[in-house]
């Protein structure tokens, strides 16, 4: 007991002991090592931004909003979130190994048309690869995995892809036991930080026909580059798409923006830490709802040049969305087809031929996601679980108000990847 107090005292006396002149020249030691990190990963993005493949990004983008369109057609009143990075992922390993009709269905849903596997294999794991990228303030992971009924042999060009382009976990499990659900369920866990604990029902076992999953699970954290005062954030009324107003935590911030307001629309960025990401939120026009601006959110990559820095004021609802979505509805009107049948599918680039492998079809697209907005910043994660079986600028300051259903967006500023999307119709909603 006597050693340690001794040595907090110990402890003690050295501080009270360092002169002025010593704590500055401790203090500018460590200012000028913070400062080379953050140029050396400034440096580092900036050059990994280089070698994207610009056209991956912007399929993911537009294949992103695509399946908004259809899932808010659907669920109008409810908040969505997804990652169209996640769902990306998860169809491209499964891309890889189909063939004929299958592939070209899958590459016109994707905007992979005219792309061979390895190019969009290499695309990803350049994107990957620069998201991976430490920044200040901000936590991205991105991580895949397949899983596969042992007994099968993966081909070898596939078993490649997966290993080198995809960087996925291989897994040859027994697909109907209790524990490969305990096992898939943990890799979500441990790979979106908690925010999701699972993906398949615990109690439940997996389908004795089932071949292969192949999932993807994305993790975001970014601390804002301002952050809100808690001080402030004051109940408010935020009004529906039914009508009904109802008061919520609004959170109020004023300073320097990218903002635009057009006669549809109105759009802000809210920048987390070294202005590498920011949240794009989008508040349509007094007469519209969300689903009128998708065309608008198409046109983007037009329209966000107009994003200029301008003082003014920001209310945002404090948030937190959680979705599921079963995406073979979404995917069969964009035109695939074939994937979902054994007597069409074509998935014979993944295995080699055996009793267990014929016949393979998609059974299981399921995607899910939470995000989490406060006064500090934003966390968010998302899994896309596929499953396949066998047959058997204003000059004046502006005023922003998130006070009706909007749109938003977590960007890379560099890549211009929406990492994860959606819309916030009623911000009490879990």
């Amino acid at each position: 007991m006597s050693a340690v107090v001794l040595l907090g005292t110990s402890m003690l006396m050295a501080g009270c002991g360092m002169s002025a002149q010593d704590k500055e020249a401790k203090a500018e030691k460590e200012f000028r090592k913070q400062s080379s990190r953050i140029q050396n990963q400034e440096q580092a993005r900036s050059e990994a931004a280089l070698k994207l493949n610009e056209p991956y990004v912007q399929a993911a983008d537009a294949f992103g909003l695509s399946l908004f369109r259809e899932l808010a057609k659907t669920d109008r009143d409810k908040n969505i979130v997804l990652s169209p990075y996640s769902v990306s992922e998860a169809l491209g390993m499964a891309w890889s190994g189909s063939g004929g009709g299958t592939k070209a269905e899958m590459a016109k849903a994707l905007g992979w048309n005219g792309s061979h596997p390895d190019e969009i294999a290499a695309g990803s794991k350049k994107l990957r690869s620069y998201l991976r990228l430490p920044a200040e303030g901000i936590k991205l992971k991105a991580s895949n995995s397949f899983w596969y009924q042992k007994g099968l042999h993966l081909l070898e060009p596939y078993e490649a892809a997966l290993k080198n382009s995809y960087e996925a976990d291989l897994q040859a499990v027994d697909m109907p036991s209790p524990k490969t659900v305990k096992a898939l369920n943990e890799w979500v866990s441990k790979h979106t930080e908690g925010m999701i604990e699972s993906v398949f029902d615990p109690s439940q076992t997996l389908n004795p026909d089932d071949r292969a999953i192949m999932m993807n699970a994305v993790y975001f954290k970014g601390a804002w580059k301002d952050e809100f005062d808690p001080v402030r954030t004051k109940p408010e009324p935020f009004h529906t798409m039914d009508g009904n107003v109802q008061k919520v935590p609004m959170m109020q911030r004023s300073g320097s923006y990218a903002h635009v307001k057009t006669e549809r629309l109105e759009a802000v960025r809210i920048p987390y830490l070294q202005d590498k990401l920011d949240l794009l939120v989008v508040v349509p026009q007094s007469g519209l709802g969300v689903p009128d601006i998708v065309a608008d959110l198409e046109r983007y990559g037009v329209w966000k040049d107009e994003l200029a820095l301008s003082s003014g004021s920001v209310a945002l609802p404090r948030f937190k969305a959680s979705y599921k979505a079963d995406l073979i509805p979404v995917m069969k009107t964009f035109g695939v087809q074939d994937a979902f049948s054994s007597g069409t599918s074509d998935f014979t680039g993944m295995f080699e031929p055996s009793a267990l492998s014929s016949g393979l079809f998609i059974n299981l697209i399921q995607h899910q996601a939470v995000l989490e907005v406060n006064e500090k910043g934003t966390e968010a994660a998302a899994v896309t679980a596929l499953g396949m079986a066998g047959s058997s600028a204003p000059s004046d300051p502006f005023s922003f108000r998130a006070d009706r259903p909007f749109f938003y967006a977590v960007e890379d500023t560099t890549s211009g990847m929406w990492l994860f999307l959606g819309a916030i119709n009623d911000p009490l909603a879990a």
